[in-house]
């Protein structure tokens, strides 16, 4: 059951709504319509804010997923490609950290070092794959570019699937 207030809002919405048509036609209407959904969305909208409210998982949720993940019939391993060059830490941390944080367990992050030249690349991916199991990598002894490393990280695969992840994502 809609509120008095509800109703009152909605007859002063049509009122608006019929006065545009009345001064400018459908296309008028529509051009305003678009326009203040557009200023609604952008006030109090934003990807933030919609993240916040509906992309964040309880650990309720998590657990759930858990639950859900060991009930599969047929748990394949997915392979993780990363050609990895010169990455700054940061970034490189995130991408890692990304993937050690999916609910699905049954993956394998394969990386290859392009011959990186900063010294922190190889430090962080020596202490990553002793820390997580799951996490291969090999150190290309020149420089090949993208393809070549891509390539080499793929060699390092042995799951069912296999996905790319780019060394800044």
């Amino acid at each position: 059951m809609s509120s008095p207030l509800a109703g009152l809002v909605l007859k002063r919405k049509i009122r608006r709504a019929i006065a545009i048509y009345r001064a400018s036609g459908w296309r008028g209407l529509k051009d305003q319509t678009r326009a203040r959904l557009l200023r609604w969305i952008r006030k109090d909208k934003t990807y933030e804010n919609w993240v916040r409210q509906y992309d964040i998982l309880a650990d309720s949720d998590r657990a759930a997923i858990r639950h859900r993940i060991e009930q599969f019939a047929h748990r394949p391993l997915i392979s993780i490609a990363m050609p990895v060059y010169n990455t700054p830490e940061r970034w490189l941390r995130r991408a890692i950290d990304s993937v050690r944080s999916q609910l699905y367990p049954h993956w394998e992050l394969c990386i290859a070092d392009d011959c990186s030249t900063l010294p922190h690349v190889r430090s962080m991916l020596e202490k990553y794959t002793q820390a997580d199991s799951r996490i291969k990598v090999t150190f290309r002894s020149c420089n090949g570019h993208i393809s070549a490393a891509s390539n080499s990280a793929l060699e390092l695969a042995t799951g069912e699937f296999t996905a790319l992840l780019d060394h800044d994502d």
